[in-house]
């Protein structure tokens, strides 16, 4: 009888462990992406937590874009990732425009993801016109940037500087755990996968 309880617990203790394995990152990132696909074909959230991870779904999706951009030097690589980015962007306000979930009081949570995302375009459009103005000078790569070409060049990019102090993620994340705690929840703004 004693063999088969110490059977039983083994075989439960075993189940437990496998089931409590923590995500990977790349799982968890994902995990995150499939709440932001699924938010495409859905509008109404009644549970919080599907809500919040769909719109840090969304985020991740953006994010993932803008990291591949960082080590890019090349004009055209960086110009299509800045592209590519702006799409990203564009499309995640048109999802967060159709969702909704009557437990984020007047939208806050949204309206704030709204604001990051629109903060984050104006950085894109930006690097854009730098970017342009880089093949008006026939700078074919970021490495050959002198800050002495231009007066023009200098100021797109100071132009670029002051629209990223005005970074609105702290605000996002404010908006997040404001959004958590009164629905009775807590975020670990700190666990992103990416980060």
């Amino acid at each position: 009888m004693k063999t088969k309880h110490i059977y039983l617990f083994l075989s439960l203790f075993t189940i437990m462990l496998i089931a409590c394995n923590p995500e990977t990152k790349e799982e968890k990132v994902d995990a995150l992406i499939e709440d932001a696909n699924n938010a495409k074909n859905k509008s109404v959230y009644t549970d919080v937590f599907e809500y919040n991870n769909a719109i840090v779904g969304i985020e991740t999706k953006i994010r993932i874009e803008v990291l591949k951009f960082m080590p890019m030097n090349d004009i055209d690589s960086l110009r299509k990732q800045v592209s590519i980015i702006q799409k990203e962007i564009l499309s995640s306000t048109e999802i967060l425009g159709k969702i909704s979930c009557s437990n984020d009081k007047d939208n806050k949570f949204k309206n704030a993801t709204i604001s990051y995302f629109n903060n984050l375009n104006e950085i894109y459009e930006a690097w854009s016109l730098f970017l342009d103005e880089m093949d008006n000078e026939n700078i074919d790569n970021m490495i050959d940037y002198n800050e002495n070409i231009s007066e023009t060049l200098n100021d797109k990019l100071y132009i670029i500087l002051e629209l990223e102090k005005t970074d609105l993620n702290p605000l996002w994340l404010s908006a997040q755990i404001v959004f958590a705690e009164e629905n009775g929840s807590s975020v670990d703004t700190e666990d992103h996968p990416l980060d």
